[in-house]
């Protein structure tokens, strides 16, 4: 089996401790996917404000450089961010060389850019209970590099992102005239046919509350109260045009 080239290019961490120290999980597991533990960069959350970081999509820019960059979202703190992977990578690359720390301290503005705020465009009336507002999954538009389809819990739906705007144009929100529970993973597939689909997930987590974030039985009752009465996975048909108008048809 034809092992991954590393642990990660860069890992989202807590702290700066070692990349033994940040991987969730069986190491040696791990050690049968990786051909290393070795990470470029260790990004500390803490010191950049990241709380629960997910749905991470790497992206080549179309600038004529090649050079990558990392989207991704954080659910809790509602904000979707781009990094700039290879520009941190260098920097970083020369800070180890001259035996400096690796970690990348306080990077926003710098390698790290808050491309939305309220990612999952959540009603200011939710502020108070939702415990995971924001955007969620995201995967790229192979032709339209500078758009991602999101997943967003606070409003829960589907949506086109516009990185460089932060403005967003619905492609799903609802099955059979009920509104999701708040889409959560998705992915892209190419149909053999040349029909664009994307596939996404739909689970109970975008109904967690503030204060009942470990009581979790009354999340089954908010499906059936204010969901679709399930927690299913949905593909939606889309075409990939010039102006990313999307024919939508939701199946479970």
């Amino acid at each position: 089996m034809m092992k991954l080239a590393s642990l990660a290019s860069f890992i989202l961490a807590a702290s700066s401790a070692t990349a033994d120290d940040n991987v969730t999980g069986d190491l040696d597991v791990w050690d049968d996917i990786f051909a290393s533990r070795d990470y470029h960069i260790l990004v500390d959350a803490q010191a950049n404000g990241l709380i629960w970081t997910e749905g991470p999509v790497l992206v080549t820019n179309n600038n004529g450089d090649g050079d990558e960059m990392l989207y991704f979202s954080d659910v809790i703190a509602a904000k979707t961010y781009s990094l700039d992977v290879d520009k941190a990578i260098r920097d970083r690359t020369k800070d180890k060389a001259n035996n400096s720390d690796a970690t990348t301290s306080n990077i926003l503005d710098t390698y790290l850019h808050v491309i939305k705020e309220r990612s999952g465009d959540a009603p200011q009336k939710d502020d108070n209970w939702r415990a995971e507002p924001g955007g969620n999954g995201l995967a790229v538009l192979s032709k339209t590099p500078r758009k991602l389809v999101m997943c967003q819990h606070g409003a829960q739906r589907v949506v086109i992102l516009d990185v460089d705007s932060g403005t967003t144009h619905t492609l799903a929100s609802e099955y059979k005239g009920k509104k999701f529970n708040g889409p959560n993973d998705i992915v892209l597939r190419s149909e053999k046919n040349g029909e664009l689909f994307a596939y996404f997930t739909d689970p109970v987590y975008a109904w967690l509350e503030k204060d009942r974030f470990e009581d979790l039985p009354y999340l089954d009752e908010r499906v059936k109260s204010h969901g679709p009465g399930l927690c299913g996975v949905y593909r939606v048909k889309l075409t990939e045009d010039a102006h990313l108008q999307a024919n939508v048809k939701n199946e479970v």
